[in-house]
């Protein structure tokens, strides 16, 4: 039974992702944050342009927000929006970004390789940029362009993935971006009073 209520939980919460992406894919729609709160739930909406996921005095955001309680029963429901931080460490972001490029014909190799440069300039420790599809021929292939550090096993501790869909012309063009993120402390402080020195006699 408790089973049941978290795989509901979970369905529910990736209808409410999937949902808020196709609404504001223009919005550089990143994810949301779900919390349960004693006044009802609120749902943060984190994205790259926040003034296109408001709307003006705060119309598009007031529409969304009543389509939402009738699409997932959710009342009393509080819709905020916070502008992700940097635009270029969010693998999401950067796959549509990447796959609005390849809609519009723009080459793809050189879309790749300008997006890496960005995200290393950012501060990324690694990245990898994995597209699959017909590139105006007709047999499918892989292309697969990396750079910096990465890791493909083990703990995935700073690791972040995201997939993206392009429909071009030629087919479908899948994007996956898999960003590695320096989480570790820039400098270690020893304080030295704390310090203890044991010597050996």
């Amino acid at each position: 039974m408790i089973e049941r209520i978290f795989i509901d939980e979970n369905q529910r919460k990736l209808e409410i992702e999937e949902y808020l992406a196709e609404e504001f894919g223009r919005a550089d729609y990143s994810h949301c944050d779900i919390f349960k709160t004693p006044l009802g739930t609120r749902i943060i909406i984190h994205t790259n342009r926040p003034g296109l996921v408001i709307g003006r005095v705060g119309s598009r955001i007031k529409e969304i927000t009543q389509t939402m309680q009738q699409k997932f029963k959710i009342e009393p429901l509080q819709l905020d929006v916070s502008e992700v931080s940097d635009p270029n460490l969010d693998p999401l972001i950067i796959a549509k970004q990447i796959t609005s490029a390849l809609e519009r014909g723009m080459n793809h190799k050189k879309v790749i390789n300008n997006t890496i440069k960005r995200i290393m300039s950012s501060g990324a420790r690694g990245v990898q940029i994995v597209a699959s599809g017909k590139f105006g021929s007709d047999r499918s292939r892989i292309n697969k362009i990396s750079e910096g550090y990465l890791k493909h096993s083990g703990m995935k501790d700073g690791v972040k993935e995201a997939y993206a869909v392009a429909n071009t012309r030629p087919g479908t063009v899948g994007v996956k971006v898999m960003i590695v993120v320096d989480n570790r402390p820039k400098e270690i402080k020893v304080n030295e009073e704390d310090r203890e020195i044991r010597t050996l006699e």
